[in-house]
């Protein structure tokens, strides 16, 4: 049985009769109007603005609100790593809105067509063969939700990880020693939504010096990080539950850091992290991955 979309299709009917939490409704609301789960009115593309990116071209990266507006640094990343392994990256800039996985995942079907509509515009008049995501949330939309509305999308959607992994393995990315122990934490919508599970992990142990150990729950067994696309802005102490036993499986493997590959489980963590540094005073860190990479490629940020 198909859990989740059992799930959505109850959302639809709350949704219908209008009787979505107001949190929601302001969420989706700023979703339709701003184009951005944040309700910034910034523009989109401000973390772009030195990096002179063409709006066309065979390859296109989708940042998503995340890297856009909270971690900027991770976009840069992504960029940056391309660029260095000499693969041209166009961008969309104010053209590129929401994914559309809040719409999405709490029922509010129409607003979640209309930005697939924009989206796909705008991606198709990019001149997009290939479209490169980073966020886990937006990969899943994009590749899967999107063609179960519209049928086969006309250009390829790949995770940042896919690329990376054969960058380095092509010999275009070279990484130097970062002497850490590292753990990984499989995004729900990365892992069990789209079965990419072994190339951050290929990543992590290409980088010379670093040690990889798994947690307990790993792979399509792995528990969430809380933050559920939307779960957090409706049950937070649920949230932050969810998150603090994720950092607790962490510090069980005895890792100086627990890297992702989706800002929402970045910022759970995070917040997990130095919530149980303020008790126990034992520190981990929380890495997203194309920051790792960037690191470990040398760039500056």
């Amino acid at each position: 049985m198909d859990i989740p979309a059992i799930t959505r299709a109850m959302r639809e009917e709350i949704v219908r009769r209008g009787l979505e939490p107001t949190k929601i409704k302001e969420l989706n609301l700023d979703v339709k109007e701003k184009h951005n789960i944040f309700g910034e009115e910034t523009l989109r593309s401000k973390w772009a603005e030195d990096l002179n990116l063409s709006r066309r071209g065979e390859v296109v990266y989708f940042a998503g609100c995340s890297a856009s507006y909270t971690y900027p640094k991770t976009a840069k990343a992504t960029v940056k790593i391309l660029s260095e392994a000499e693969v041209d990256v166009a961008y969309l800039g104010e053209d590129e809105w929401c994914c559309g996985a809040p719409a999405l995942w709490t029922g509010d079907t129409r607003l979640f067509k209309e930005i697939i509509k924009h989206n796909l515009s705008a991606i198709e008049a990019s001149g997009a063969k290939r479209v490169v995501v980073s966020c886990a949330v937006c990969y899943n939309s994009l590749k899967t939700h999107y063609s179960s509305v519209i049928g086969r999308l006309p250009f390829k959607v790949l995770h940042v990880s896919e690329v990376i992994a054969d960058l380095i393995h092509s010999g275009n990315i070279s990484l130097q020693p970062i002497k850490k122990r590292f753990t990984y934490h499989d995004p729900c919508h990365l892992g069990r939504d789209e079965k990419i599970y072994e190339q951050p992990r290929e990543i992590i142990k290409k980088i010379p010096q670093a040690e990889f150990c798994e947690m307990q729950r790993n792979r399509k067994s792995s528990a969430c990080c809380g933050e559920g696309v939307v779960v957090s802005i409706v049950f937070p102490n649920l949230t932050r539950k969810i998150s603090a036993n994720r950092i607790n499986a962490a510090k069980e493997t005895k890792a100086d850091a627990v890297v992702t590959c989706c800002p929402g489980c970045v910022t759970t963590l995070t917040k997990a992290a130095a919530w149980l540094k303020s008790r126990e005073d034992t520190e981990i860190e929380v890495y997203e991955l194309p920051i790792l990479v960037a690191e470990a490629m040398g760039l500056k940020l």
